[in-house]
């Protein structure tokens, strides 16, 4: 063996050794202990000084093959049962990982923030499983705390990954009615109802969704959500509108797109639109736009402004309205100079177009 190679493994001992043996300020510490030769790179924490992160590491990834053993020094802890499980979850230590997370979780079963966190590491990386483990925790801590919006959401979570997708949407529903708030538990609603796919039932449970937010609105005309509401409200609207579409219902996917404008005409104006000129609806999809443009000043960010002239340009080319297809093209350009690029050569085929019409007459 060559010196270096003597010398790099007696510091490696050492820091071993020193790692073991230090006295601690604190409860607790974490030791790693490295097989691979070479200078490891430690870095000590003063768990007084930094209690949130107790732990002697090692910078480099935590991987199975350089690790021997993981010492807890002190009486245990949830919460650093849950760190160090954290570790072993990204070495691959399966087994150790659910010990830690089976420990905490008995250690502290009505500790909120405890059962999250570990229903968290177990989704990290989901199996049948760990999904139904984190259905029966939930289930378990929900009995006793049933206003727990939290365990609700990750309920859902773990219902949506075992396949029961009916259970999930109400978990999902009931976190949102007792967090109005929260965006997180409104785009977990959507998502498990777009994993129905293109059936009669994706469309009921968008129908409770539209009924509970209509509900909300009804139920206090001057709540200071109220906007909130509508907002989601109108999307919702949207994504039945695009679950009809796709299933080929026509005057269902526009009355959807229509509801939606009623409830916030500056924004969805310019969908509705994108549906008319879906069914080839050409006068409506110009009336739609013509209007969008004249809101033009309550639109926050000018791409939405110049998107607007874009596409009504390309509804104009369609309709064989080619001066105003190059007029509108011309005034996205003005507002995003950037785009010239693509959007000369639509002038140029335009205009081609043009001539071409008056050579005929």
């Amino acid at each position: 063996m060559s010196p270096v190679l003597v010398v790099n493994k007696l510091i490696q001992h050492a820091f071993v050794v020193l790692l073991s043996v230090v006295p601690l300020y604190g409860q607790f510490g974490i030791a790693q202990r490295v097989r691979k030769p070479g200078i490891p790179t430690f870095k000590v924490l003063n768990p007084v000084k930094d209690s949130t992160k107790p732990f002697y590491r090692i910078r480099k990834p935590f991987q199975p093959g350089w690790i021997r053993e993981a010492i807890a020094i002190g009486p245990e802890k949830s919460r650093i049962l849950l760190k160090r499980a954290g570790y072993y979850l990204s070495a691959g230590v399966e087994s150790s990982f659910r010990r830690d997370v089976g420990r905490s979780l008995e250690l502290e079963p009505d500790n909120e923030r405890i059962i999250i966190e570990a229903t968290r590491l177990l989704m990290e990386r989901a199996d049948l499983e760990k999904c139904m483990w984190v259905v029966d925790v939930t289930t378990s801590y929900i009995s006793r705390h049933s206003n727990s919006d939290p365990a609700y959401y990750a309920r859902s979570l773990g219902r949506t990954c075992t396949g029961d997708l009916e259970r999930a949407f109400n978990d999902a529903l009931a976190a949102s009615k007792i967090n109005p708030t929260n965006l997180q538990y409104r785009y977990a609603q959507w998502d498990i109802v777009r994993d129905f796919g293109l059936t009669k039932q994706a469309i009921e449970h968008y129908q409770i969704l539209i009924d509970e937010y209509e509900r909300r609105l009804r139920q206090d005309q001057d709540r200071p959500y109220r906007n909130y509401e509508e907002s989601f409200l109108a999307s919702t609207y949207q994504e039945l509108s695009r679950a009809y579409r796709e299933m080929g219902r026509k005057d269902d996917d526009l009355a959807a797109q229509t509801r939606s404008v009623e409830l916030l005409p500056e924004y969805y104006l310019r969908f509705r639109a994108a549906a008319y000129r879906h069914y080839q609806m050409y006068d409506e999809a110009i009336a739609d736009l013509n209007r969008a443009i004249a809101m033009q000043p309550k639109f926050i960010r000018r791409d939405d402004q110049a998107s607007l002239y874009w596409v009504r340009a390309d509804v104009y080319f369609v309709m064989g309205r080619f001066d105003e297809a190059i007029a509108d093209y011309e005034k996205y350009m003005a507002l995003q100079p950037q785009s010239n690029t693509f959007i000369e050569p639509k002038i140029r085929v335009a205009e081609q177009k043009r001539l071409e019409i008056h050579d005929r007459r």
